[in-house]
């Protein structure tokens, strides 16, 4: 486990070969991030504390495989404030409680499935026919209503490529204000999470699963699932400050419309 300061956020990394060897940075993350609260589930609207997606819902059955995952769903049915999108489409493995076959993608991608595991058994997200997922976060109960994070972490299973798999968060303005490669843990689970410090606040995250989509069959490039989201209360906040470029570039702006309007 390991935590580093890096400019205003705090990076928070670990491996391990299975979930209990992963659970100590993934404790401390969340201890991190609750602010002195816990996990506040479904609903409402806190000052503190945090929420958690671990994908083993019950209620997420009628879209596992082979239905796409709706990228709201966290958002508006079981309201935790995240929504996510990708220019390719979101699956969820089988449960087998439910009946389904396809626990941990193991009809969709047998060759990635036989190096996966999860952190909470059994279900888990991966991206079909792209590696990019943008998280956003809204007020939760309020679905309309973005919000901001300041934290936000989670398990990623069998990276074997260093770089290949990566955490970046982003303000309101599309700016990176953090970002972290999720180290590489062949057959294992990883966890990266960042911590942003001061009055810097998370709008968005950009994450890159992988080199390439669970449903690639037949190449050899690193293929990944995704386990727990973890992230911070969505709060409403006051707009972030603009990044030091778009400062500049808005001073510019407006000094070059002085300049114009001079005789």
């Amino acid at each position: 486990m390991t935590c580093q300061a890096a400019a205003a956020a705090l990076i928070w990394t670990g491996t391990s070969a299975d979930p209990a060897g992963l659970l100590p940075v993934v404790d401390a993350f969340r201890a991190q991030i609750s602010a002195g609260g816990s996990n506040n589930g479904v609903g409402g609207s806190f000052t503190t504390g945090r929420r958690e997606v671990a994908w083993d819902a019950a209620s997420l059955d009628p879209v596992q495989i082979p239905a796409a995952m709706p990228g709201d769903f966290f958002n508006t049915f079981s309201q935790r404030g995240l929504v996510l999108s990708t220019p390719g489409s979101l699956r969820v493995s089988g449960r087998a409680a439910s009946g389904s076959t396809d626990v941990l993608f193991s009809s969709l991608n047998p060759r990635a499935a036989s190096a996966l595991q999860a952190l909470t058994p059994e279900r888990m997200l991966a991206v079909y026919g792209a590696t990019t997922v943008d998280a956003t976060f809204f007020l939760p109960g309020s679905p309309t209503q973005p919000a901001f994070v300041r934290g936000f972490g989670l398990v990623v299973a069998d990276v074997n490529v260093a770089g290949s798999t990566r955490l970046e968060a982003l303000d309101a303005f599309g700016a990176v204000i953090g970002s972290v490669d999720v180290p590489p843990a062949p057959n294992g689970l990883s966890f990266a999470g960042l911590w942003m410090e001061g009055s810097t606040w998370i709008s968005s995250v950009r994450l890159t699963a992988g080199q390439t989509g669970i449903d690639d069959t037949t190449s050899s490039r690193d293929i990944v699932a995704m386990d727990d989201f973890i992230f911070a209360e969505p709060q409403l906040t006051a707009i972030p400050e603009p990044t030091a470029p778009l400062l500049l570039a808005l001073a510019a702006i407006s000094l070059l419309g002085v300049r114009r309007r001079q005789p």
